[in-house]
């Protein structure tokens, strides 16, 4: 479980650390040019899924009681998810509250078909699910669609598996879900597997590009 009383303590130090400049005074941090040195979001992220925290809902609001109080209006909470279970209560009370906080889901959807899915996400909830769970938030929320995009044996995404994600995006907003823009990006550390690996950035682009032509008035952000 999470200890919420060590949560909030070391999340105000660092916070307050990052106020007062005293964060970027020594070490690693010191080379950082002054107009980056702010606190730019507070994210529910890391390896495991935040949302499978029996307490997120709590998490979420102690995170936006700290914003609050240290007077960082620019600063946003950002839910980084898998989808897998938005729709368990505990986790739309969190939602609801990082709407009140003015925060951001950034929902990840990484394929079109549950084969593929099976592949490179290596989750038990099925692939409908987690469309379900994204199209639902998305219809109380405008969300950001997070899409990773890798090398699989030496070979990229194909364009019929791309068409078919293609076509899960074009579901999801025709059924309501409020989609403000997708982030296109590949692996950036050593994956589990040895046959998974960065996609080039020409490979990058030209998906960039077949999703703009499918989608000419949905914003798109490719990072490498």
């Amino acid at each position: 479980g999470v200890d919420l009383d060590r949560l909030r303590d070391e999340l105000r130090d660092m916070l307050r650390a990052a106020v007062s400049g005293e964060l970027f005074a020594t070490g690693p941090l010191a080379a950082t040019p002054e107009t980056m040195r702010s606190v730019r979001d507070i994210a529910f992220s890391g390896d495991g899924e935040p949302t499978t925290c029996a307490r997120f809902d709590d998490a979420v609001a102690l995170a936006a009681d700290a914003k609050r109080e240290l007077g960082l209006s620019e600063t946003k909470l950002v839910l980084i998810t898998n989808a897998t279970v938005l729709d368990r209560a505990g986790v739309r009370r969190g939602l609801e509250r990082l709407d009140a906080a003015g925060g951001e889901v950034w929902a990840k959807l990484d394929a079109g078909t549950q084969g593929y899915y099976e592949l490179v996400d290596r989750s038990r909830v099925p692939l409908e699910k987690v469309l379900r769970n994204i199209r639902d938030c998305g219809r109380a929320r405008p969300i950001v669609l997070q899409t990773m995009l890798l090398t699989i044996r030496g070979e990229p995404m194909a364009d019929a598996e791309f068409a078919a994600y293609l076509d899960r995006v074009a579901e999801l907003r025709g059924a309501g879900s409020r989609i403000a823009r997708v982030q296109l990006y590949t692996v950036a550390r050593q994956t589990a597997e040895p046959w998974a690996a960065p996609l080039e950035r020409p490979a990058l682009e030209r998906f960039e590009t077949m999703l703009r032509a499918r989608f000419p008035d949905l914003p798109v952000e490719t990072y490498e």
